[in-house]
């Protein structure tokens, strides 16, 4: 196309038109260009708006999920103490929501029978256990009680060991629960394999006396014992007999 062609085309009525409408269209350049103040300073009040609120149902549903944790937890423990079936926690949710239909918490507390079992065993039992377990370390002196009986659940010997030491946070003596561990025909060496299973070793050099029945299979664990305190320790505990300081 030659040079008087192209000036022909551009005073076409078609050109112009096209050409005009082309003009009024927001360019791609336009986008990128600084926003006005007004339109920042709403957009950054949109962003903060909708943080906030974002933020703060975060945090409801935070705080109500462990509240409702809690009430499971203090659930799991009236178990415990009240020697309730796991199977006991079904359907406990459902008649807290009947109870108290206006509850968050209640809404969210799920406890059935397996998640009660491992919310004590797993999670409960370990914690007390470690919490115990500081309490001698930072007790001067405590003695161990133990006494083999025989499990009607399946029909073998278990080994049930309790510790009494002297509490300083209530000021009192306290004897409790420490563990068990199941034997069947049991050897000296096995009631001290399971022994040193269920207490451990950090704390033996403050132990001050065993209170026990008096098999001679007991008795040979108790010098067997003895004997590797000494060894180890170079510490000895208090033999005033069977069963004598039990009560």
């Amino acid at each position: 196309m030659g040079e008087y062609a192209v000036k022909a085309h551009m005073q076409g009525v078609k050109h112009a038109s096209l050409l005009e409408a082309k003009l009024s269209t927001a360019r791609p350049i336009e986008f990128f260009c600084k926003a006005t103040e007004s339109a920042v300073k709403e957009a950054s009040n949109n962003s903060a708006s909708t943080s906030s609120t974002s933020d703060s149902s975060s945090i409801t549903s935070f705080v109500t999920r462990k509240s409702a944790l809690d009430a499971e937890i203090l659930w799991a423990l009236k178990c415990v103490k009240s020697h309730y079936s796991f199977n006991s926690c079904q359907g406990n949710g459902e008649l807290f929501r009947k109870m108290f239909p206006d509850s968050i918490i209640a809404k969210q507390f799920a406890l059935g029978e397996r998640k009660c079992s491992y919310l004590i065993v797993l999670g409960l039992a370990p914690y007390f256990k470690t919490k115990l377990t500081k309490n001698l370390e930072n007790s001067e002196f405590f003695t161990l009680l133990f006494d083999e009986t025989l499990n009607n659940s399946n029909q073998k010997k278990q080994l049930d060991v309790h510790v009494r030491y002297w509490e300083p946070y209530d000021n009192k003596m306290v004897t409790t629960y420490f563990g068990s561990a199941l034997l069947g025909h049991s050897t000296a060496k096995d009631i001290l394999t399971e022994f040193y299973d269920i207490i451990g070793s950090s704390s033996l050099p403050k132990l001050l006396q065993i209170s026990m029945d008096g098999p001679s299979v007991n008795w040979s664990f108790y010098k067997t014992l003895q004997e590797d305190v000494q060894k180890q320790f170079s510490s000895n505990f208090a033999n005033v007999g069977s069963w004598a300081p039990y009560s």
